[in-house]
């Protein structure tokens, strides 16, 4: 595997385009240490170009010189794949989700094709409400616990299921 090779060493994009990635491939274990490598704190006196300089200045920027904005974008966009993916017809909830995050939130996620989620976990429970506006049918699917609820377009839908937390950070197919 070819994401195996590149290791957990990178430049601010690098590391974002991993955990990304990795998030994808529904590893959440892994996707959470390239975040953690890419927010590791370094000093402005400890700057040089290398290829395994990742990092973030105490004000943010990455600290691969020139500030790689694309990482702090890259950020995010990792940080939200491992939370929830989603296409016209399918969202998956907390399909990278690491053993860290025990229990959060995301609130206000506009989805693919229009409408938008809330959701909210913890050690026991997965629960939330999606609002849709154009679909014709959208499946919401926890990858976790193999759930599936499948909901019609329209208006406000609530969902609440179970979790398994010795499913955190693994793929289950």
């Amino acid at each position: 595997n070819v994401l195996r090779q590149k290791g957990l060493t990178g430049t601010g994009w690098a590391l974002a385009w991993k955990a990304k990635s990795w998030a994808r491939l529904g590893e959440g274990k892994i996707a959470h240490s390239h975040l953690h490598a890419l927010l590791s704190p370094v000093l402005a006196t400890q700057v040089e170009m290398a290829m395994d300089g990742g990092g973030v200045f105490p004000n943010m920027p990455t600290a691969h010189p020139p500030m790689q904005i694309d990482a702090n974008f890259g950020y995010a966009a990792a940080l939200l794949d491992m939370l929830v993916q989603a296409n016209e017809s399918e969202v998956i909830l907390l399909p990278a989700l690491p053993r860290e995050w025990v229990s959060g939130a995301l609130r206000g996620v506009r989805l693919p094709g229009g409408g938008t989620l809330d959701v909210e976990w913890d050690e026991t429970t997965v629960h939330g409400k999606v609002t849709l506006e154009s679909r014709e049918s959208t499946r919401l699917f926890h990858k976790c616990n193999k759930t599936l609820i499948a909901f019609a377009t329209g208006p406000i839908e609530e969902f609440s299921f179970p979790q398994n937390p010795s499913h955190f950070g693994k793929t289950v197919v």
